[in-house]
């Protein structure tokens, strides 16, 4: 049993990776986005507090020159704007756009549109043991 279960994590693992990479390149092609720059529209969103470029630029592996050159990429097909800090001038952080955001939902609702489709049909009793056991599984990795 345990290893069918095992195999049913793996497939689903990279049946969803096949998905989003699906779902990724199709976005790329209707807003015209490279991989680096929906990637950095990831990091911006999934950040808990707002993003400087340098962060971005870490978690991306870029240099900063690199990541002038992609967020003024992204500025100019009105995705992000900078903002700067109203403490600290120097620091400036980068947002999304009303557009930016919209594209991004867009996006992101697409790459998870299975997942929300079986887990909207879950019975309500199996939804709640697979959270508790997904949130376990959560805290060991991080």
């Amino acid at each position: 049993m345990k290893e069918v279960l095992m195999d049913y994590i793996y497939a689903l693992i990279n049946k969803i990776s096949e998905a989003q990479s699906s779902i990724l390149e199709e976005k790329q092609n209707e807003y015209g986005l490279s991989t680096n720059e929906l990637k950095s529209m990831e990091i911006i969103a999934n950040s808990k507090s707002p993003k400087m470029m340098k962060d971005i630029a870490q978690l991306m592996s870029m240099t900063k020159g690199g990541m002038t050159f992609l967020v003024n990429k992204l500025e100019e097909k009105g995705l992000v704007e900078r903002r700067q800090n109203t403490y600290d001038r120097r620091a400036i952080y980068i947002h999304f756009t009303p557009h930016g955001q919209k594209v991004f939902e867009e996006y992101n609702q697409g790459k998870y549109k299975v997942l929300h489709k079986w887990v909207e049909d879950m019975d309500p009793q199996v939804k709640n043991i697979l959270q508790i056991e997904l949130h376990k599984a959560l805290k060991m990795v991080e």
